[in-house]
């Protein structure tokens, strides 16, 4: 269905492309049981994706894309807009450039299959305007209200990218510092017992860290 709906090859238009991909990821959610009540349903024909454009509305807002980069079909966007649950507000939304972990922790994981296409990324002074394969712009570290979450991508062939959402609710996380010189590393302490270790940008960690701190802190 991902390679019949590939937005390069398929006959019709681009966004009823998109459209059906949108559906047939819902479907998978549903039948892997990662599908959650507050999840959209899969999108209609009459649906002109707002649930992109309060997503591309969050990252423009938070300098994560710059707002003539908000179209639906940014791959930040696309992928949020399906793997996050239904009104997420992004506080904060970075580069990823990798996680570790020196224990076991359950998180709760969201997949998807996307379209992979090159993009103009802008996520800070370090970035703005590189191009770079979509792989590199949906690796995600970010915060909502309630869960820090990042993202794991790979490239699944027939131009298309396996991309997974790995969530961790605040009231399961201690806290977090930052140590690194070449990249910033966020350690972040989950009641459980492991330790995640998230690779940022330079000078990116702090504004991560500090953000887990509060929220994990709040009442």
């Amino acid at each position: 269905m991902l390679r019949l709906f590939d937005p390069e090859r398929y006959p019709g238009s681009s966004e009823d492309a998109y459209r059906r991909l949108a559906e047939v990821n819902a479907a998978y959610a549903q039948i892997r049981g990662e599908a959650r009540p507050e999840d959209p349903d899969p999108i209609d024909e009459g649906d002109t994706g707002g649930g992109e454009a309060a997503v591309a509305d969050n990252l423009v807002r938070i300098g994560f894309i710059s707002s003539d980069a908000r179209h639906p079909r940014n791959p930040a966007v696309d992928v949020l807009a399906s793997l996050l649950p239904e009104g997420s507000r992004i506080h904060v939304c970075l580069t990823c450039l990798g996680v570790k972990s020196n224990g076991h922790y359950e998180c709760r994981k969201t997949s998807g299959s996307f379209s992979a296409v090159t993009v103009t990324r802008q996520d800070g002074p370090y970035a703005t305007g590189d191009s770079v394969h979509a792989i590199a712009r949906t690796e995600i570290v970010l915060c909502t209200d309630d869960e820090l979450s990042w993202t794991v991508s790979k490239y699944a062939g027939h131009r298309m990218d396996e991309v997974t959402l790995y969530s961790i609710p605040f009231d399961d996380i201690l806290g977090a510092s930052v140590h690194g010189r070449k990249h910033d590393v966020v350690e972040v302490w989950i009641a459980s017992g492991p330790r995640v270790s998230i690779h940022t940008r330079p000078r990116a960690g702090e504004a991560l860290s500090a953000y887990i701190e509060r929220a994990a802190k709040s009442p």
